[in-house]
């Protein structure tokens, strides 16, 4: 318990928790953002290219 109190008393120590706490969020964002999300716009921007392909094939005189 006191190697804990060491360390965070220590403003390296902290800095470096700090730091790792806030690399993992930024990690974990990405991975979400790419994991969850990327796919819904890359098939949001099929229909889209699938829609403008379908209205530039319409015989228009």
């Amino acid at each position: 318990m006191r190697h804990w109190r060491e360390f965070w008393a220590d403003e390296s120590g902290q800095g470096l928790a700090e730091y790792a706490v806030v690399t993992a969020v930024f990690l974990i964002g990405c991975y979400a953002v790419g994991g969850f999300m990327l796919p819904r716009f890359v098939y949001a921007w099929d229909v889209y290219q699938d829609s403008v392909d379908f209205v530039l094939s319409l015989p228009i005189p």
